[in-house]
């Protein structure tokens, strides 16, 4: 990754574009700091202790403290650092104006991650921006490239998107359960490549796995796994008829690590051995 730094107290904003030679999954590391990611182009994926993680263009994703995490970036991103003292500065001057304790107990930017040795307990956060949001991270994005370091309005640019992104849990608690599920379906066809449970669908949808399960199976007929094998031997279809895969090398993109297993399952789903689409 080729990355730009624009550091100031409390915060430090980087751009980073795919490096030379395409994306690749990044040495594993952790920061000090909250890492919010703003995709400008392509995707941007994570691995971590507790699961896969990846936002698309137009999407946010953060990154709490102390989490250890692998990315691998495809395209163009905006990456807003902000320490624990900046965010609950923004949550505080939040407080004052009479937002309720409640609409800022689960945003983006816990409660949990702010509490002195526990910053772990914090979750990884994907979502789709609001406008105003979107807007505040895009003008971030072009400024950061042409304001110099330590230009006071890049400071108060980094001020009105973390104020942005913080009242997030009031519209996430009000969420429907058909929203939820579409949520987790978002997920994992977002991560389709990567190695996800059931536990990680159940996070994004903001459930526990016992609800999550009750949830997606009266919403889609079928369980979650099922959902998952399925649309990873549909994606698999796709790419053995575009002919510029072999069978093995299709089953170990889309985490089947048996080849045999591969095999068994897209003949009972498509009725022939994938073997035969490469003969077409």
């Amino acid at each position: 990754m080729q990355a730009r730094p624009a550091r100031a107290a409390g915060f430090e904003i980087v751009t980073r574009s795919t490096a030379v030679g395409g994306p690749s999954w990044r040495p594993e590391h952790s920061h000090d700091d909250f890492e919010l990611s703003y995709i400008e182009q392509g995707s941007l994926d994570f691995r971590t202790d507790r699961g896969a993680h990846g936002a698309r263009l137009g999407e946010c994703i953060v990154i709490p403290p102390g989490m250890a995490n692998q990315p691998r970036l495809s395209g163009r991103i905006t990456q807003l650092h902000l320490s624990a003292d900046r965010v609950r500065e923004a949550r505080e001057a939040l407080t004052r104006g009479a937002l309720t304790r409640g609409a800022l107990g689960d945003a983006a930017l816990g409660d949990a991650a702010l509490r002195r040795g526990d910053q772990r307990s914090a979750a990884v956060t994907c979502f789709a921006p609001d406008s105003t949001t979107t807007r505040l991270m895009s003008l971030l994005a072009s400024c950061a490239r042409e304001l110099p370091p330590g230009d006071p309005q890049l400071d108060a640019l980094v001020d009105a998107c973390t104020l942005s992104v913080l009242p997030r849990a009031a519209a996430t608690r009000r969420r429907s359960p058909e929203t939820r599920i579409r949520t987790a379906i978002a997920f994992i066809e977002a991560n389709l490549r990567a190695p996800i449970a059931v536990a990680d669908m159940a996070e994004a949808a903001g459930l526990s796995r016992y609800v999550f399960l009750r949830q997606f199976k009266a919403q889609t007929g079928t369980t979650p796994y099922r959902y998952l094998l399925e649309r990873r031997l549909d994606c698999a279809r796709e790419l053995l008829l575009s002919g510029d895969h072999s069978v093995l090398s299709v089953a170990l993109e889309l985490e089947f690590k048996d080849p045999g297993r591969f095999s068994r399952a897209f003949r009972q789903r498509f009725a022939q051995a994938p073997s035969q689409l490469l003969k077409k």
